[in-house]
């Protein structure tokens, strides 16, 4: 007597199936090691992550080649400790393949112990390469910033650069392992005609600095060395390995030093070439990071402004000592005062606008000199300035004199410095010029333009009420200088409106502009516009102003836009049109009734052939009657199949709003039989409702779901899954199954016409399926194509322009 017992265990497969999916994704697998029969079990996630093939069944000592010897040291402790004490683990390490890469996984282990005896061991095995290495480099950029905040406060706490530059290259050397760092500094033109640059300062690893050095590479001419100045001078970064030089005066160089890999980055001063830094490695090659690059470049322009910086310093201790001479030279009355008031200093230009000699002046209280100004404006002023340390700014007219003054005063801890200049014909100028803007302004708010105007000398730019109206520009901000009017020019179109503005500026001759751009408006986006201007010259030809007025013309390009548009879509739908023509031309003649005519002839015989002679025939004979009428039914499937294959993108349909989860619904009740003979679960919720054309979505639906209820799985049932993701300007689908999955060098070939991969025996069909869905996705403008492996399930992937919802609907 035999008991045959069954139990579901759906739930429980389901279960798996998501728990192996959950591991696939975290990269994370189990493992066990049993103790007592000295066997060693691994996941296949595990097996992935060493690298293993799934087949493979290996022992701990074949997993213990994976590991370096420091690193076998930590797991053999790890497994004593867990096997005597119960102790449970969790560690990082680093494997390593047999192919020389290596992957950061993090083990887990726990020991199970039966009757006081360790008997099994397991834990889980995660790849974690990605999130280490991101640690490793961001604990590395940290050290580097923090090298860089020290580099800095270096520099600023010295005068002299020189005083700080040992201990920054010392710092570079540690956190970048830098052998060697020199800096040369480019000279004038030699009295041989030729262009220098010189080492002036040599440092070596674990050596004091030499900023005296004399050896061959001291000075070196620019024209022996092209492979790295022509780079330098160009304001970009030289790096190099040695061995990937040609031959060149700079290998023998750097081959004669030992060097093996170097990179030279360029020191500019106010925007000129100074020279460069170079830092070697004099003990093997190597391949800079980014990180490194960067962290060098930082180095680089930290020095360059220290640089300038004493440069700075310098230049300003000449420049007092030359004070005196430029104060005796301005045009402008000058005398400096004490805490108390006397006059310490006072130019000839003061005896000429004040009226009082030098040496009545000069070490005398200013009241007392100049009388008429206690309780006035500029007494005030000055007691201003004085007790609260701030600059005063001022203009008095002079009613002894008949003249308007301009007044500056700037204070110190040791007293008051006083400018004084006369401003009576500027005064005159300026009133006409507020009249002249006054009525430039009324006119500016009279067009629909934006009118603005460059005042070339004083490098102003005024902006009339349009920057308002028509770009939403607010006029009570600080007016912009051309430059800053220029940059709201789309990148695109910039360029060429700077060297057409240059060329007018340059020219003698050249008035009336006028160019089409984009600017862009206050909300960020940009609008076509049309810029017409006048250059205004003096009588030297030099252009002094330029004014302007900018039109909106968006509206106008936009339509324009829409004809080219509209053009190109008809042009397109020419060539298909002709295409298609072609087509059905050439099927015509293959498809007519004379073709399928003979075909029926054929297989209607043949079965009046077979029913009259049935006895008469032999075995053999019914066989070859059966692959005539088989035959001549394929031949006929062919061409119906060629038949739809010409009527694609001939449908009658309109655009439409499809809800594609009805559209699915459909093609699954029309697949009814197959799906419940096959026992298939076809998987979809909450698809999209889209605009597109009914018929030719339901024929792609169709052949999917079919070619992946035919290509099933000999061991289990169909599984079927249709999703779709919301990309920008098209929807793209999936229809993903368990079947029996298409080799990848055979992806491009399934969707040409009658390719097939399986012979007829076994799978049914013509071969048209695929390349019916790939001509109507062609036709709707979207793609498609396969990822798959074989034996692993097929997923086919199309895509669906988005369309107006408004456009061809009934």
């Amino acid at each position: 007597m035999v008991f045959i017992f069954g139990h579901d265990i759906t739930e429980l497969v389901s279960l798996q199936t998501l728990l192996d999916n959950a591991s696939k994704l975290s990269r994370m697998g189990s493992w066990e090691i049993d103790l007592v029969n000295n066997e060693l079990f691994l996941s296949s996630t595990s097996k992935e992550i060493y690298g293993l093939p799934q087949d493979s069944s290996p022992s701990l000592e074949e997993i213990s080649a994976f590991y370096d010897i420091n690193t076998k040291d930590t797991i053999e402790n790890a497994l004593k400790q867990a096997v005597s004490k119960g102790k449970s683990w969790d560690y990082q390490i680093l494997l390593k393949h047999l192919n020389g890469s290596e992957t950061w996984i993090r083990s887990i282990g726990k020991p199970e112990f039966s009757n006081g005896k360790c008997v099994r061991i397991s834990g889980s095995l995660q790849d974690i390469h990605n999130q280490k290495i991101s640690e490793i480099e961001l604990a590395k950029n940290n050290q580097l910033l923090e090298i860089i905040s020290r580099v800095i406060e270096k520099f600023l706490l010295v005068e002299d650069w020189k005083d700080a530059i040992e201990k920054v290259f010392q710092l570079t050397s540690e956190a970048v392992e830098i052998d060697k760092i020199n800096y040369f500094q480019k000279n004038e033109v030699g009295d041989d005609g030729e262009e220098y640059v010189t080492k002036m300062i040599e440092w070596r690893l674990g050596e004091d600095i030499n900023f005296t050095e004399n050896d061959t590479v001291q000075k070196l001419a620019v024209d022996d060395f092209p492979e790295i100045m022509d780079v330098l001078r160009r304001g970009e970064l030289f790096i190099v390995n040695t061995s990937e030089l040609p031959h060149c005066k700079l290998k023998e160089n750097f081959e004669r030093l030992g060097v093996y890999s170097n990179i030279s980055i360029p020191i500019t001063i106010k925007n000129q070439f100074h020279g460069f830094l170079s830092f070697k490695t004099c003990h093997t090659e190597r391949n800079w990071s980014e990180s490194e690059i960067s962290f060098l470049q930082t180095i680089s322009s930290n020095l360059s402004s220290a640089i300038q910086r004493t440069n700075s310093q310098k230049a300003l201790l000449q420049s007092f000592k030359e004070k005196n001479a430029i104060l005796e030279s301005i045009g402008e009355a000058f005398f400096a005062l004490d805490n108390d008031f006397k006059i310490l200093y006072w130019n000839q230009r003061s005896e000429e606008i004040i009226g009082i000699s030098k040496e009545r002046a000069l070490n005398n209280v200013i009241w007392e000199v100049i009388p008429r100004i206690k309780n006035s404006i500029v007494q005030k002023q000055l007691f201003y300035a004085l007790q609260n340390q701030v600059n005063v700014h001022f203009e008095m007219f002079s009613d002894r004199r008949k003249i308007w003054l301009n007044i500056n005063g700037y204070p110190s801890e040791d007293g008051i410095s006083v400018f004084i200049k006369d401003i009576t014909q500027e005064k005159l100028i300026s009133e006409k010029i507020q009249l002249s803007n006054e009525r430039f302004e009324k006119i500016a708010e009279a067009t629909n333009d934006a009118i603005w105007d460059y005042d070339i000398e004083n490098n102003e730019v005024f902006r009339g009420v349009g920057f308002h109206t028509l770009f939403g520009y607010d006029l009570k901000d600080s007016s912009p200088d051309i430059v800053a009017l220029q940059e709201l020019i789309h990148p695109d179109d910039r360029e060429r409106i700077r060297v057409k503005f240059k060329e007018f500026i340059n020219s003698d001759v050249l008035t009336n502009w006028f160019e089409e751009y984009r600017l862009l408006c206050k909300e960020g986006h940009y609008a076509f516009v049309i810029d017409r201007a006048i250059f205004i010259r003096n009588k030297s030809n030099k252009v002094t102003r330029v004014v302007g007025a900018i039109t909106d013309i968006t509206y106008r390009k936009e339509y324009e836009e829409s004809l080219q548009a509209m053009n190109d879509q008809m042009a397109q739908h020419a060539i298909e049109l002709e295409r298609s023509n072609k087509e059905l031309e050439q099927f015509a003649y293959v498809a007519s009734h004379d073709l399928q005519e003979p075909l029926r002839m054929v297989s209607n015989f043949m079965g009046l052939l077979e029913r009259k002679y049935h006895d008469e025939l032999d075995e053999k004979a019914h066989q070859y009657i059966g692959f005539a009428v088989d035959g001549a039914m394929r031949m006929r499937q062919i061409i119906l199949d060629l038949l739809e294959f010409s009527r694609i993108g001939k449908h009658e349909d309109k655009l439409t709003i499809l809800d594609i989860n009805e559209l699915v619904d459909e093609v699954c009740v029309l697949q009814k039989k197959r799906i419940k003979e096959s026992k298939a679960i076809v998987n979809f919720n909450k698809l999209p409702r889209i605009v597109s054309y009914k018929t030719p979505l339901f024929q792609v639906f169709y052949n999917l779901i079919g070619n992946a209820l035919k290509y099933k799985n000999e061991n289990e049932g169909p599984v079927i899954d249709i999703s779709f993701e919301e990309k920008d300007g098209f929807w793209q689908f999936s229809v993903e199954d368990n079947g029996i999955g298409i080799d990848p060098i055979h992806h491009e070939r399934i969707f040409t016409i009658f390719k097939r991969l399986h012979g007829k025996g076994k799978y049914e069909g013509t071969g048209m399926g695929l390349a019916i869905v790939k001509k109507i996705i062609d036709n709707l403008g979207g793609e498609v194509w396969v990822n798959s492996v074989k034996g692993e399930g097929a997923k086919f992937y199309f895509t669906i322009p988005k369309a107006n919802p408004e456009m061809n609907m009934e």
